[in-house]
């Protein structure tokens, strides 16, 4: 009895360094999932990050236009953001979880914006809330998988804009999936480079967002206008220098109030918010991503 007193003594030390340690190693591996750690991840991958650059630049208005997207169509600007499908983030089934592609691509969300139409954060103090987003699941991640969520433009009407986000990967060196040659896609008006060539598509997800000042809400053509879009590099700057004009002149924050009639009506090398250039293939993205509302709006209850 007293031997296996005294064993019990030796060993009890050890089993509590396995039992702390293997704690600390069970946290270090959901560290991700801990409190405020999604709010965290959020604020330094965007927020932070770009707030800090600013500053650093010395002049915030310059960089204000080096990061927007002046002369440039809605149609070919796009955000990749990496990922990795990490043990928190899968399920019991190996692969990352359902519920892990919406918390990872709010994150995307955001960053796009930022890169999209920067000014309309921080110089109009907007912001843009989600109305919804639907998912796709066609091939699963596996776990501790890196992959990439490719944001673009879908298309927008009078008040919402759709992003369109893939989910890819690369197969391996020698792997099966890469020597597969088969060419896909985006359809118009989804940049070509949306699905680069040989990536493993994994998810296609739409998400439709609004612009907001206050409780008043913003066309998307406004605010792709104001931060510089458009068919060509003229039309974009002239939008560019017109926004820049009202700023300087103090009118811009009644004219954003609603007020913005005269301002589609100008012509757009002289400035003109309506984004006429690009009708087309407005036209041609609202058409389809217009589909998943509507889908959803068939499907609320209705009064008797």
């Amino acid at each position: 009895m007293m031997a296996a007193m005294s064993t019990l003594a030796t060993v009890l030390p050890y089993i509590r360094n396995v039992i702390k340690y293997a704690f600390f190693l069970l946290l270090a591996l959901n560290a991700r999932s801990l409190p405020l750690m999604w709010h965290i991840r959020l604020c330094f991958k965007s927020q932070w990050v770009w707030y800090t650059r600013r500053r650093l630049y010395g002049n915030p208005h310059k960089y204000m236009e080096h990061c927007s997207p002046i002369g440039k169509s809605p149609f070919e600007v796009m955000h990749v953001m990496q990922g990795v499908a990490t043990l928190d983030d899968s399920d019991i089934f190996g692969h990352l979880s359902n519920s892990s592609y919406a918390k990872t691509l709010d994150i995307a969300r955001v960053q796009s914006g930022m890169q999209f139409w920067p000014s309309w954060y921080t110089t109009h103090r907007g912001w843009t809330p989600l109305g919804g987003a639907d998912y796709a699941f066609l091939r699963e991640i596996p776990i501790l998988g890196r992959y990439e969520m490719r944001t673009a433009i879908g298309g927008w009407d009078h008040k919402w804009l759709y992003f369109i986000t893939y989910f890819v990967s690369y197969p391996r060196k020698g792997s099966r999936g890469e020597k597969e040659e088969t060419t896909l896609l985006p359809p118009a008006p989804l940049p070509r480079d949306l699905l680069p060539p040989g990536a493993i598509l994994h998810s296609v997800c739409g998400s439709r967002i609004c612009f907001k000042q206050g409780r008043l809400t913003t066309p998307p053509t406004i605010v792709l206008a104001l931060s510089g879009m458009g068919g060509t590099e003229a039309i974009g700057r002239a939008r560019w220098a017109r926004t820049q004009q009202l700023t300087k002149e103090g009118t811009l924050r009644d004219v954003l109030k609603a007020n913005w009639k005269e301002e589609l009506a100008r012509p757009f090398l002289e400035g003109g918010w309506e984004l006429k250039e690009l009708e087309a293939e407005r036209k041609t993205g609202i058409e389809v991503c217009g589909k998943l509302l509507a889908g959803l709006e068939d499907l609320r209850p209705v009064a008797e």
